[in-house]
């Protein structure tokens, strides 16, 4: 009795999960979180080298320390002194362990690398990320290296980490994304043969540095810089790059930028709109998206002729994306200023689907009939109703008054009151509506395209507040007063 008793207990505690075949214990331990594959090195011996098996590793500060860990780095407890030593105590710890994490895996195939650090300005730290990034060089297809502690930064800090710290070639990075530090020019001996996709979040830049990235990256086809800062002038000038896609999100209206990139077939800005900004040599150019936010509350002549240069500049494009405060700035056009209506852009004959996101408000009202003015070969037009409640001031005494009152034009009527069709018209095959609430300058956009496009076959409204009885009035309008009967709503 007593033998068949031992013999259960042992089989209840044999490890039958160690004498798995190791292929299935790697696979098993590709599931776990890097710090608990970590652990499982204390298991056993045979245990100690399984976690090296995985391909995906992420090193987040503070989700390695614990709860009561986490109360003296931020300083709820001790007093300042004591608090700093102990932090710094703690970033040596996590430095300490990448460090013996990624020393066996020297040579090995890595697939992704991610270290979020928060931003360090103590040189003796800073010398520690240096072989974490050497590492990621020659051994890691996507790397990710963030000391913002996951909040976005005010202003530029000093004394941030600088990369690249090596002058050799990366043979296996593809996928590199940075966030809080310094991205200096390259050396010549630098190059990034497998590179297809960059992501700089609240980088400084230097001088050429992107524009050497580029030249060094023949197979970079994606780059994001978003809300970075610039040395001097920002310019990207790369005759022979490869790349085709392009984001640009500012946050300092006093940048000056400058990009030529002939070989882009996206690009779009965001944030705010620098101070000067000019394109060239987009001639393989589809997609444009001018998303700029207010970034200040008056508007300028020189504005327009900034953003009437950028559309001329982007005139092979076929689909383009306008903001609200785009819109607005051209609604300077109708200023009834000659010098103002110089700078009308060219009409922009391959543009085929037109997208804005805008309140609509008079001065937008007034831009995207400009806009349209100047699409005459239209077949989708898509418009996102969004409300921020920012109004402008116009901030130059050229405009006349009759333009400043603009704000008090009745919008319901204001597309009926033009005295000439749009050549868009004659070939606007769909139109869509994204958040549709029923105002009446809303219902009087959607009554003029019915009436008016000749050739529409599709119209889209997706309603946000929209009550019953608007939305039988648009039904019942639909049957009435469409242009063309066999259109679908």
């Amino acid at each position: 009795m007593e033998r068949m008793e031992s013999q259960k207990r042992n089989k209840e505690t044999f490890d039958r999960i160690s004498y798995l075949p190791e292929p299935i214990l790697h696979h098993i331990l590709s599931f776990l979180s890097t710090k608990d594959a970590l652990k499982t090195s204390f298991l056993s011996k045979s245990w100690s080298n399984l976690w090296t098996s995985i391909r995906i590793l992420d090193f987040d500060e503070f989700t390695f320390y614990n709860k009561d860990v986490m109360f003296y780095y931020h300083g709820e407890l001790g007093d300042e002194e004591d608090d700093d030593k102990i932090k710094w105590e703690l970033k040596k710890q996590f430095a300490d362990l990448i460090d013996r994490s990624l020393l066996p895996l020297e040579g090995q195939n890595i697939r992704e690398l991610n270290i979020n650090f928060d931003h360090i300005d103590d040189s003796i730290l800073m010398t520690r990320v240096d072989p974490w990034v050497r590492f990621a060089l020659t051994n890691v297809s996507l790397f990710r290296l963030d000391f913002s502690c996951g909040e976005p930064l005010e202003y530029c800090p000093e004394n941030m980490y600088q990369l690249p710290p090596c002058s050799f070639p990366s043979k296996f990075l593809k996928v590199m994304e940075l966030s809080c530090c310094q991205f200096m020019a390259l050396e010549h001996n630098i190059s990034f043969p497998c590179l297809e996709t960059v992501i700089l979040n609240q980088v400084q830049l230097y001088d050429t540095s992107v524009t050497d990235l580029i030249a060094n990256s023949p197979h970079l086809e994606s780059l994001y810089l978003e809300s970075c800062w610039f040395s001097t002038h920002f310019i990207i000038d790369a005759p022979q790059s490869q790349l085709k896609y392009l984001v640009l999100d500012s946050n300092d209206v006093d940048e000056q930028c400058h990009i030529s990139v002939p070989s882009l077939l996206h690009i779009q800005f965001f944030g705010v709109m620098p101070s000067n900004i000019s394109v060239e040599n987009l001639s393989n150019l589809i997609d444009a998206r001018l998303e700029f936010r207010y970034s200040v509350y008056s508007i300028y002549g020189g504005m327009l002729e900034m953003l009437c240069e950028l559309l001329n500049a982007m005139d092979h494009a076929k689909t383009l994306t306008l903001s609200n405060f785009c819109l607005q700035i051209l609604s300077l056009l109708e200023a009834g200023v000659a010098e103002l209506r110089e700078y009308l852009p060219s009409p922009l004959y391959n543009l085929k689907h037109l997208t804005v996101k805008t309140d609509l408000n008079n001065y937008a009202l007034v831009g995207l009939a400009c806009l349209l003015r100047i699409s005459p070969n239209l077949e989708a037009f898509s418009i996102e109703f969004s409300y921020d409640n920012v109004r402008l001031v116009f901030g130059d005494d050229l405009f006349s008054e009759e333009y400043k009152h603009i704000s008090k034009l009745d919008d319901s009527e204001f597309w009926e009151s033009q005295l000439l069709l749009f050549p868009c018209l004659s070939h606007l095959e769909k139109v869509e509506i994204n958040k549709f609430g029923g105002q009446k300058f809303e219902m009087g956009l959607v009554k003029y395209l019915l009436q008016k496009s000749f050739l529409l076959k599709e119209m889209v409204i997706i309603h946000d507040k929209c009550n019953n009885d608007e939305l039988e009035f648009l039904k019942e309008l639909f049957k009435s007063r469409v242009c063309n009967t066999s259109a679908v709503m």
